[in-house]
């Protein structure tokens, strides 16, 4: 009888394999480069876990040919996207310096779907849950370090330059957006329906960790972040069927966050912005934060790709090109103009079968709410490209991996359960 890799696998061996996945989820939000370069902890976790899945892939191992089709299927979207975005750069003097991009594009489109296929879906839940305590825990730093010393906070990157709150992730809109997927996880982890075993502290303690990272989505004062965090919040109680406590939730955060604004307009020496209220007071949005130069640099991407859409400028050749130094804050447009339709194409079918995974789960008559947390971060992702420029940060794409590997199992279990067959490798690896 062929199993899956986590069955195979010792209780032992698989305690440990949990620990670490836990372990990954942690640190992903880290954004601290390591050895002068763009790695960071939670790739060595990664790297660690990804070992351990390929060190027990069993050589028997037999699977059906339809799951077969999706991954070369995946294999093969991916292979393009990287395809479009070498064409441009091969006449380029500086390919040594991109290697490095290919090899993060590489290694979170196709390293990471294989270390996380072989786990076991208690595995994978439990990952996600360390992610969003990963972005709670460098929350709470960062507002710590900012009320003892807001030179300090501005310094270490727990406030961006502008006075918006980072959690040393970069930059505030970065932050905005992993605080909107780990707001979701933790509204899912205090649902008794989803975690029947938990325990009261269990699902207490996460409802304290949804409370930090809504505090901190409004201080990171990214108006598209707390749109998407709303609408992903109202998605996933909508299909888990919790409108009345995102209700009373969602009344008690109102209180808190404006408690955490009014006390931040007290502290005249912290250096908190204050463009939330100002913008909102004004009501005018195209004048919030820098809203027309976004436009230009969508519009200078787009006359790019009228003027060669078959072949673009090449990865990372688009900022380059511009007089900020930036990207165009738009995924697709982005990774036209350096990639050309090939890059493009690839990419749309990798997000076409990422929402196949979801919907095929939600349609197989499996009513986890799993399934609603796995497509809020689809829908939270999505939302995010219309404003985000590469996806290679292992911070923001690893999390709507991982709900698609959870949902893909998912899927596989109910349709086990009516009776379908479901590919031998997946046999046994939903608990």
């Amino acid at each position: 009888m062929a199993h899956t890799v986590a069955a195979a696998a010792p209780r032992a061996t698989q305690d440990r394999l949990t620990a670490l996945a836990v372990l990954v989820g942690l640190l992903l939000p880290v954004r601290l480069a390591l050895f002068g370069v763009n790695i960071t902890p939670g790739d060595l976790a990664l790297l660690a876990l990804l070992g351990a899945t390929v060190a027990a892939i069993k050589p028997e191992r037999s699977w059906r040919a339809e799951t077969v089709l999706f991954f070369a299927t995946w294999i093969g979207a991916v292979t393009l996207f990287l395809a479009g975005m070498l064409a441009g750069t091969i006449d380029d003097s500086g390919m040594g310096q991109r290697a490095l991009l290919f090899g993060q594009y590489a290694f979170v489109l196709l390293g990471v779907p294989l270390a996380l296929l072989g786990r076991q879906t208690v595995t994978l839940r439990r990952m996600l849950v360390g992610y969003a305590w990963g972005v709670a825990l460098l929350t709470m730093a960062a507002l710590a370090i900012t009320v003892i010393s807001p030179v300090l906070a501005l310094s270490t990157g727990a406030l961006s330059g502008s006075g918006r709150l980072a959690a040393f992730v970069g930059n505030s809109n970065a932050y905005s957006r992993q605080a909107g997927i780990a707001a979701l996880i933790f509204f899912w982890a205090t649902d008794r329906k989803a975690w029947p075993r938990s325990a009261w502290l269990w699902r207490g303690a996460n409802g304290v960790g949804l409370l930090v990272v809504g505090v901190g989505a409004v201080l990171a004062q990214s108006f598209g972040g707390l749109g998407a965090l709303a609408g992903g919040l109202a998605l996933v109680a909508l299909l888990s069927k919790r409108l009345p406590t995102l209700a009373v939730g969602g009344g008690l955060f109102v209180v808190v966050a404006a408690g955490a604004l009014l006390a931040a307009s007290l502290r005249t020496d912290l250096p908190l912005s204050s463009r939330l209220v100002r913008d909102l007071s004004r009501g005018d949005l195209t004048s919030t934060g820098n809203f027309s130069e976004r436009a230009h640099l969508k519009q200078a991407a787009w006359r790019q790709v009228v003027r060669s859409p078959v072949r673009g400028l090449g990865a990372d050749r688009f900022r380059e090109s511009t007089e900020t130094g930036q990207g165009a804050h738009d995924t697709l447009l982005l990774i036209w103009a350096e990639g050309g339709i090939p890059a493009v194409a690839g990419f749309l079918l990798v997000l076409a079968m990422l929402g196949i995974v979801h919907l095929r789960a939600l349609g197989a008559g499996d009513h986890d709410h799993s399934i609603a947390l796995g497509i809020g971060i689809y829908v939270l992702f999505l939302l995010a490209l219309v404003v985000n420029n590469h996806v290679y940060a292992r911070g923001l794409t690893v999390p709507v991996l991982l709900a698609g590997v959870m949902s893909l199992l998912h899927g596989e279990g109910a349709l086990a359960l009516r009776g379908v067959a479901r590919p031998r490798a997946l046999q046994g690896a939903v608990t």
